[in-house]
C-alpha cells in the first residue's frame, strides 16, 4: 500500500526536529556528508593500485547507477518524513525493513571510528613534529 504525502503524521509536540535556516546550510552539510577523507586521500591510492583509468569505469558506473540514486532517495525520504534512518521505515509502514536503517547507522558509526583514527594519527604526528622543532 503506497503512502501519499497527505498521510504523513506531523511530529508530536516536544519531538520536533531541527530545520536548516537556509538552503546553503543544507547544501554545505550534504557536501560535508558526501565528500570525506576517502574521496581525497584513499581514492587516488586505490585508483593507482587497481589499474588507474580502468578502475574509474566501474567506480563511476557504480556512483551513477547505485550511489547517487540511493543518496537522493535517502535525502528525499528523510526530508519528506522528517525522520532518521531508523524511523523512516515506520513512517513508510514497512517496519520489517528497519534493519536497513540499523545497518546505515552502524556503517556511519564505523566510518566515524575510521575517521577518528585518522584524526588521532594526524594529531600524534603534528605533536611529534612540533616537539622536534622546539
Amino acid at each position: 500500500e503506497a503512502m501519499a504525502v497527505g498521510d504523513m503524521q506531523p511530529p508530536t509536540p516536544g519531538h520536533e526536529r531541527a530545520v536548516f535556516a537556509h538552503k546553503l546550510e543544507l547544501l554545505l552539510t550534504l557536501v560535508g556528508y558526501a565528500v570525506g577523507f576517502g574521496n581525497i586521500w584513499r581514492f587516488p591510492y586505490l585508483a593507482y593500485s587497481f589499474g588507474g583509468g580502468a578502475f574509474l569505469i566501474p567506480y563511476f558506473l557504480s556512483l551513477i547507477f547505485l550511489g547517487l540514486p540511493l543518496f537522493v532517495l535517502e535525502l528525499g525520504l528523510g526530508q519528506m518524513f522528517r525522520q532518521g534512518t531508523l524511523g523512516i521505515w515506520h513512517g513508510l509502514r514497512l517496519p520489517r525493513l528497519r534493519g536497513i536503517g540499523a545497518a546505515a547507522a552502524v556503517c556511519s558509526f564505523l566510518v566515524g571510528i575510521y575517521y577518528n583514527v585518522i584524526l588521532a594519527w594526524t594529531l600524534y604526528y603534528l605533536g611529534r613534529t612540533l616537539g622536534a622543532m622546539f
